[in-house]
């Protein structure tokens, strides 16, 4: 019985460790209700739209990298803080929610977990997507996103092997051949995918583009084996596109006053929230 007892409470803390701290967790809260309220009645906005409407809502969070290197790899959660692809992770899973039969926080989590790590499944660090190709491709599959980067743009030769080939500027890779190995095969099951293109800055100027509001924009790395080193939500302002991003530049979630074309000077990829979803 006492044994039974420990193995219950063992897995008690480690669902709670998914979440966050119960501190994080207050915090969370307090921040997904302000943000549900001020969105109320919304939730029939185009999907994309209503990305965007929860992007807003975010502005001047503070930017804050590396939230999610805790080991052992775990469920983090932080909505008073972000980076770039958390952002757009965020804003997502929380336009997924409120157009749900279940918006509250506790299925905001549950979409997280869905979106973030493969298959769903929090099993160590190579279960997360780390490459941004990795996400975009699981959650396509999903029946969440649909990438039309190949619509407007041209053939992208995308090699994936800067984890593998950089282990020490990671410590869960150091000294764990076996989640080296995890990442390698990650690396060569996204390079014999393939397909990959990009819409040059020169594109991007042309314009003549089907952009809608909320769209997701990734821009490609000039790192050789790293696919995306930024990510935003499109927004418009005028006749011009922008993006509402996390920026490290400025230490918090601001409405980018560079336009699109100015930004990508290494161009990007992009991707539409389905609305059927």
């Amino acid at each position: 019985m006492k044994r039974l007892a420990a193995i219950t409470v063992s897995l008690l803390c480690t669902v709670l460790a998914w979440a966050a701290t119960p501190r994080q967790d207050s915090v969370n809260r307090t921040v997904f209700d302000r943000v549900a309220t001020a969105l109320e009645g919304r939730a029939t906005l185009p999907a994309g739209e209503l990305v965007s409407a929860v992007a807003m809502q975010f502005l001047g969070t503070p930017y804050a990298a590396g939230t999610l290197e805790t080991v052992p790899e775990e469920l983090n959660v932080y909505l008073d803080r972000t980076d770039c692809i958390l952002f757009a992770e965020t804003c997502l899973c929380m336009a997924l929610t409120l157009k749900s039969a279940d918006p509250t926080y506790e299925a905001f989590v549950e979409n997280v977990r869905l979106m973030r790590y493969r298959d769903g499944k929090v099993d160590g660090y190579p279960s997360r997507l780390h490459y941004t190709s990795d996400w975009i491709r699981q959650n396509a599959s999903r029946g969440i996103l649909d990438e039309y980067t190949c619509r407007y743009g041209t053939p992208l030769k995308q090699q994936f092997n800067f984890m593998s080939t950089h282990t020490s500027a990671y410590r869960q890779l150091k000294n764990d051949p076996a989640a080296v190995s995890a990442i390698r095969k990650a690396e060569r099951s996204l390079e014999q995918e393939g397909g990959y293109c990009v819409v040059t800055q020169q594109r991007l100027k042309e314009g003549g583009m089907d952009l809608r509001e909320g769209d997701l924009v990734f821009f490609v790395s000039k790192v050789a084996g790293l696919d995306i080193t930024h990510v935003g939500i499109l927004h418009r302002m005028g006749r011009e596109w922008h993006f509402i991003h996390a920026s490290s530049k400025a230490g918090k979630v601001i409405v980018e006053t560079r336009s699109l074309a100015d930004y990508a000077a290494s161009g990007v990829r992009l991707a539409r929230v389905r609305n059927d979803f």
